[in-house]
């Protein structure tokens, strides 16, 4: 399965803006197949997060993008999404495949370097950190570099048969910090304000670091 390397991820002030669907659209549109744009809002209603998966599924397939939505696999299922992203404290990934199917896109959220297998068996790929210091969670003390690496030295160790899932990095990863988490081993990177502050002209300085440090697209599970 093609994981997108580049993961724009939502809070709830970003769904609840008025040009949110205009925005996201311009964004899947200018990132394409590289691109894993994330429903996330822990406060938005369930009926909301409905109504913006149906408006962008659409943009999003014309595209070649992915549409997740995070924690709510019931929104997922019923409006049809590309998958689904976990919280740590959300259903693990064998229960959330049983509800989407085979074919959907499972992801799970990891933090710290102690990552046991079970924690991660059955997901599609891993987004990891935070790696460097990040505004959407001011005053957490960031990982780093040594500890990204270690997490991602870890589930390859025990990948097992079904192999490693790609780590995607995230946690104040800037295009220019593209080259250095993608060296420590992660997969890709994903952003918040990194993203949505600057709409398609950050994706696009996405992807031209992603090539730049690596010249494949998208990685690989």
């Amino acid at each position: 399965m093609t994981i997108p390397r580049l993961h724009a991820i939502t809070d709830d002030a970003r769904l609840a803006h008025a040009d949110f669907v205009d925005d996201a659209a311009a964004l899947v549109e200018a990132g394409g197949d590289d691109v894993a744009l994330h429903l996330r809002g822990r406060a938005t209603s369930a009926a909301r997060m409905f109504e913006l998966a149906v408006a962008l599924l659409p943009v999003a397939r014309a595209a070649g993008a992915k549409l997740l939505v995070n924690d709510r696999v019931d929104v997922a299922l019923v409006a049809g999404a590309d998958g689904a992203h976990l919280r740590e404290d959300s259903l693990d990934a064998h229960d959330a495949r049983r509800i989407l199917g085979d074919a959907a896109l499972i992801g799970v959220s990891r933090h710290g370097t102690t990552i046991e297998p079970a924690s991660i068996a059955g997901a599609d790929f891993v987004v990891w950190g935070s790696v460097f210091e990040t505004a959407s969670h001011p005053g957490a003390k960031p990982a780093g570099l040594d500890a990204l690496r270690s997490a991602i030295q870890r589930i390859r160790a025990n990948a097992g048969k079904s192999g490693r899932p790609p780590v995607i990095a995230i946690g104040g990863v800037t295009p220019d910090r593209v080259g250095a988490v993608l060296e420590a081993g992660a997969d890709g990177v994903a952003a918040l304000s990194g993203i949505w502050d600057r709409g398609a002209r950050a994706v696009e300085g996405y992807r031209a670091a992603l090539r730049t440090a690596r010249p494949e697209t998208r990685a690989r599970a």
